[in-house]
């Protein structure tokens, strides 16, 4: 299978302003990997790598929220009125995503706003000077009264019902809690091409300071690395669109297999060769 041209969007991937679970658990990581990203432990790029570059692609990439576990979705179906405004949000794209038709349902676009006050605020216009009875209503309870007061109570579980059983029928993509996570359990694979990516993205930096001679040659390495990385999330949905679970194997990934990628490479030996080609 043939990778994905980057575009300079995603090769930039926000240059990590983004990368926001990874400054909650790790606030210093920038700062580690531009001085010893080509020394630390591997362990250390495995974090940065996935709650950084993979995870900042696959939440760009995937419709719906990567951490959300639909497996709660079943609870909703009896009770549709205690769905709150957060899950029917994530609940509506995946909806979309599954192609789950309901004029009815789809027009009640809630995806620009941050919470149910914003959204109803909105609908009814309130302010302190003009009172709102369905507004008032509406903000004490939870989203799913509002959702079944619109459309009729009967009809959103009609909704729900269906979306759960495409959702069933595309669960391998959902088996482990989330479909990030379970994506991660899938392709380990990634994790790796993670670490070499980090690891000579830096070298690449050290050694263009001092003119090697394979700085040109690094950098294309490195930029194919990141390729790999994106296509393969880029495959993957493709393959979540169409419910085909067959594993991706992208075509020379086999070279990325080698020991001396996961190397350490101190910043006093930085004048060997790195004629890597993938």
């Amino acid at each position: 299978m043939e990778l994905v041209e980057l575009t300079d969007f995603f090769r930039r991937a926000s240059l990590g302003n983004e990368y926001h679970l990874l400054r909650e658990e790790y606030p210093n990581w920038s700062n580690d990997l531009h001085a010893k990203g080509n020394y630390i432990d591997n362990s250390v790029l495995e974090i940065i790598s996935v709650n950084g570059l993979i995870r900042w692609y696959f939440e760009k990439i995937s419709p719906f929220d990567i951490d959300y576990n639909f497996n709660h979705l079943i609870q909703y179906i009896d009770k549709p009125r205690i769905i709150t405004f957060y899950d029917f949000k994530i609940i509506q794209a995946l909806g979309n995503f599954l192609n789950i038709k309901d004029n009815d349902i789809n027009q009640i676009d809630i995806k620009d706003y941050k919470d149910k006050y914003n959204f109803l605020n909105k609908k009814y216009k309130y302010t302190r000077h003009v009172k709102c009875k369905l507004f008032e209503k509406y903000c004490l309870l939870p989203f799913g009264h509002y959702i079944c007061d619109i459309v009729t109570e009967e009809k959103f579980k009609m909704y729900l019902i269906e979306i759960n059983e495409k959702y069933l029928v595309n669960s391998e993509y959902f088996s482990h809690s989330s479909s990030f996570n379970t994506f991660l359990e899938k392709y380990k694979k990634i994790i790796k091409w993670g670490i070499i990516y980090h690891k000579f993205k830096i070298v690449l930096e050290k050694i263009s300071r001092v003119k090697h001679k394979d700085i040109y040659t690094l950098d294309i390495f490195v930029d194919k690395v990141q390729q790999y990385i994106y296509t393969l999330i880029v495959k993957y949905f493709d393959n979540m669109m169409i419910n085909k679970p067959e594993y991706i194997h992208l075509s020379g990934e086999e070279n990325l297999n080698n020991e001396i990628y996961f190397k350490t490479y101190s910043d006093d030996n930085l004048n060997i060769e790195f004629n890597f080609k993938i």
